[in-house]
């Protein structure tokens, strides 16, 4: 009964946190793409609006990652259920699964310094153990992937899981609209107070 009762809460735990890692990759395929686009048109490519695009990536990114390698009591984290289905290895390997939270901590140990001291708290000294750009972010992302997507799996008898969702729309045709308006005054970058944009 303890196992079935292990088992059923395991599932849901991966379920919950399949879809917040999914989410993760979704934004970060978003924002490589946009900042991929940019590089190839010169008129835009350093303007400062895509370096802050990217910052607040990479913050997102990193925070992500530190609720799934964090160990805060009462968390749904990805390195809690692995160290719980370690305690209780009737059904996967404990040695396999120590190896895999030894190379998730290892891949994500500048994340985790980048997220202590630059984003939950402000460190006075920045170090290069702080400096993270948005590539170091994508990799741990693609390890915890894999991760996922393997031990989904092994608790649901084979089953398989695409962590990261499709898009459902062409997102990418924002791109061959122009973002502002022109009135009789010039370009509008604002609605005027009264008006509703729900109600359009």
């Amino acid at each position: 009964r303890v196992m079935v009762d292990n088992l059923s809460k395991w599932r849901d735990d991966i379920e919950v946190i399949s879809n917040d890692i999914g989410l993760a990759l979704l934004y970060r395929d978003t924002i490589e793409m946009t900042l991929n686009i940019a590089t190839f048109n010169p008129k835009i490519q350093n303007l400062n609006w895509f370096k802050i695009l990217a910052n607040v990536y990479i913050d997102s990114g990193a925070m992500t990652i530190r609720r799934h390698i964090g160990e805060h009591k009462g968390s749904r984290s990805f390195i809690r259920l692995l160290e719980s289905i370690k305690r209780n290895p009737s059904l996967l390997d404990a040695t396999d699964i120590a190896l895999d939270i030894s190379e998730l901590n290892s891949i994500s140990k500048r994340v985790r310094i980048f997220s202590n001291k630059r984003i939950a708290h402000w460190d006075a000294v920045q170090t290069l153990d702080t400096a993270i750009d948005v590539q170091s972010i994508s990799e741990v992302l693609d390890k915890l992937e894999g991760l996922v997507e393997k031990y989904y799996s092994l608790l649901n008898s084979g089953k398989g899981l695409k962590v990261k969702p499709s898009f459902f729309e062409p997102w990418h045709i924002i791109f061959e609209e122009p973002w502002s308006v022109r009135n009789s005054e010039g370009f509008v970058f604002q609605r005027e107070p009264n008006v509703n944009p729900t109600a359009e």
